[in-house]
């Protein structure tokens, strides 16, 4: 299943605290942000509560870009026209964790089914604009190595050197 939000990428912010109740709370924000999320994905699978779309227990696998707003020193004519990574700005994994909780209850019962997750993060094409694209598939194949088996030929991997 793949889904396209239209929206800048926010990070989850830090949980802020109550000093009167002495609660965690999710700063407005993240909570905008995740609302917003939740409504774009509605929109796009068309369901009126018969959600979420994946069975609780089922592995999932998911891959997320983000698309983040291109800045002008990078929009010059000699600059590329295609896709850049994006190393400066918030950190991927506060981007994906706001996904992630956005979309419990409506792609998955609990963000604890996720078990294979690739995430990346750019700077989006000239003519392009922002957004975050998702790709939800069932994670069918078992396990068959970790990262100590990466230097195995036959599995794709090259050690950076």
């Amino acid at each position: 299943m793949r889904l396209t939000f239209h929206i800048i990428p926010t990070p989850k912010g830090r949980p802020k605290f109550n000093a009167y109740t002495k609660r965690a709370y999710t700063p407005v924000k993240s909570r905008t942000y995740e609302e917003a999320i939740r409504k774009l994905a509605l929109q796009q699978l068309g369901v009126d509560g018969d959600y979420p779309i994946h069975e609780k227990g089922v592995p999932l696998a998911i891959d997320i870009d983000f698309l983040c707003p291109r800045p002008k020193a990078s929009m010059r004519k000699k600059d590329p026209e295609g896709l850049l990574w994006n190393p400066k700005g918030y950190d991927v994994d506060n981007l994906t964790k706001s996904i992630l909780d956005a979309l419990n209850g409506v792609l998955w019962d609990d963000d604890r089914q996720i078990v294979q997750l690739r995430t990346r993060k750019m700077l989006h094409e000239k003519d392009k604009s922002h957004r975050v694209c998702l790709f939800v598939y069932p994670c069918k194949e078992e396990p068959t190595h970790t990262c100590e088996t990466w230097d195995d030929p036959n599995l794709g991997w090259e050690e950076s050197k």
